[in-house]
């Protein structure tokens, strides 16, 4: 079964969230999740987070790029696995809270 999924950098909006959303939550091995760059905003965020939800095994989820608010990145963190960290870093220099990615403890 499907462990990692890398869907970064395909633009699906807000439409193509919501269409995903239901194919999402039926992956319930994936343990890595790579969405980042895909401008989905808050609305896009928003249909995604009852589907990642659902996903109890994931570990990773990246979601840099995505046009969210801070707040709702950080709702839609604690909603896929109350275990994540935050990480304010990618390539080893801070990025600014619209660019968090999460990665989950080991």
């Amino acid at each position: 079964s499907l462990t990692s999924l890398q869907l970064s950098s395909n633009n699906f909006g807000v439409d193509g969230a919501k269409a995903l959303a239901p194919c999402l939550a039926k992956l319930t091995n994936l343990m890595s999740l790579q969405f980042s760059y895909n401008n989905v905003g808050d609305e896009g965020a928003k249909a995604l987070a009852p589907s990642l939800a659902r996903l109890t095994s994931l570990t990773e989820l990246w979601i840099l790029g995505n046009n969210m608010s801070p707040a709702l990145e950080a709702r839609l963190q604690l909603t896929a696995n109350p275990q994540y960290r935050v990480l304010l870093q990618e390539e080893e220099e801070l990025v600014s809270k619209s660019q968090l990615c999460v990665v989950g403890y080991p």
